[in-house]
């Protein structure tokens, strides 16, 4: 009964598929809002865990490691799991998951503690852009793809953006503990309202066979890390991910530390960053879409210079700088620096294939979490180190400007 209404056949009731989509659009949208809410609550909370917890900058970086850490275990079992048996199930549990050991962080009392439930939460998290990308894939068309995955992608700065205006508040009214018990019970509440409005298209790829072809769909999988582009564009786009988490990580602190704003005016800062990430995210979207007649590449080499531009502005920022100057930089800065996520996803997905998009989605998102695991403690270290952020600004703009260099070796494939 549960297959039959979370199924609906497309070449029978295709008006109602059609005008679904955007429901599932939603749903998708969703999702990504709380987990990333979730997932992004340690950013805005730095300074509240930096003092209880007694935590130098390099901890706040590994906290955000810890969480993409925890996402890596299962990202390429999840994704040949969507392939295989459909999103419902997936997108359900991870945003459970996340929901269930974010609430557990409020009950840490070490830094230990922090890690353990961040890891346990990111491993839960492994599912998400799997089973939401293999989602686009089915029910959108290429030629407005990108465009959905970017509206779909938005659910994350729209999330951290959400985190950041509204946690530090809710921290310094309450605790940090409360804070993180409010984003951890909505999280749980979203994957209930996923499980009663997903619904899987029918001739998606997904079926259900015997374990009998777990060893040829897992050779299958191997082909993934076989593919030339897609691999390079992974290994290049490490450094796109590692300056994302970076300014979501350090901003606030940057802001607190050495443009010598409040706390709650430097979550106002971090919030416009994730404002701009979502501005950026349908902007690239649309420009590859309808713009480029969907070319991938051009876009998101654009994106990664306009980042490297802007990590070079930040290394020259002081407190002398008006504030008007200060949302433009950050702006602009969360435009590009967060708003490449859905172009690449697109990327991959048409790199791969349709009947291996999760899969694929999977071992990318695997690859790519190097970048989250080296970028914000690397960060945080040279700031230890130096006592500045200049450093730690000019080095970051140096890697994305090589790495948006080297995009050009990674071909395109459409459809």
């Amino acid at each position: 009964m549960r297959d039959e209404q979370a199924s609906i056949p497309l070449g029978v009731a295709a008006a109602h598929a059609v005008h679904y989509k955007w429901v599932i659009l939603g749903v998708l949208t969703l999702a990504h809002l709380v987990t990333s809410n979730s997932a992004l609550s340690i950013q805005p909370l730095a300074p509240f865990l930096q003092q209880d917890l007694h935590l130098r900058h390099v901890h706040i970086g590994l906290m955000t490691s810890a969480f993409y850490l925890g996402a890596m275990v299962l990202s390429v079992p999840l994704g040949w799991f969507v392939d295989r048996f459909g999103v419902l199930w997936v997108l359900v549990g991870s945003q459970v998951a996340v929901g269930t050991f974010i609430l557990a962080v409020s009950r840490a009392h070490s830094f230990e503690m922090v890690l353990m439930f961040l890891v346990l939460g990111g491993i839960g998290y492994s599912g998400i852009n799997p089973s939401s990308g293999k989602a686009i894939m089915c029910w959108f068309h290429w030629k407005g793809r990108a465009t959905a995955m970017s509206i779909k992608q938005t659910g994350i700065p729209l999330g951290g953006a959400l985190a950041a205006a509204t946690l530090p508040a809710l921290a310094q009214a309450f605790s940090w503990r409360a804070a993180f018990v409010a984003t951890g019970a909505v999280t749980v509440a979203s994957g209930i309202i996923t499980a009663l409005l997903y619904k899987e298209p029918r001739g998606d790829g997904s079926r259900q066979e015997s374990a009998t072809f777990l060893y040829r769909d897992w050779r299958r999988m191997l082909e993934i890390f076989r593919n030339r582009d897609l691999v390079m564009l992974n290994v290049l786009v490490v450094a796109y991910l590692a300056l994302q988490m970076v300014l979501m990580t350090y901003l606030m602190l940057f802001f607190r530390d050495v443009l010598a704003r409040s706390v709650l005016v430097a979550g106002v800062f971090l919030s416009i960053a994730h404002v701009g990430g979502i501005a950026g995210r349908l902007t690239w979207g649309l420009l590859s879409d309808y713009v480029l007649s969907g070319r991938r590449r051009p876009v998101l080499m654009l994106n990664g210079g306009v980042s490297a531009l802007m990590c070079f502005a930040c290394s020259f920022l002081s407190p002398g700088h008006p504030s008007w100057l200060l949302v433009i930089v950050v702006f602009v800065f969360g435009f590009s620096a967060i708003g490449w996520n859905g172009l690449y996803l697109t990327y991959v997905g048409e790199l791969s294939g349709k009947d291996q998009a999760g899969a694929a989605m999977g071992a990318s998102l695997t690859i790519i979490y190097a970048g989250v695991l080296i970028g914000p403690p690397l960060f945080g270290f040279t700031i230890d180190r130096t006592g500045s952020y200049a450093m730690s600004w000019m080095i970051a703009a140096a890697v994305m400007a090589a790495a948006t260099m080297l995009i050009p070796l990674v071909k395109e494939k459409q459809g």
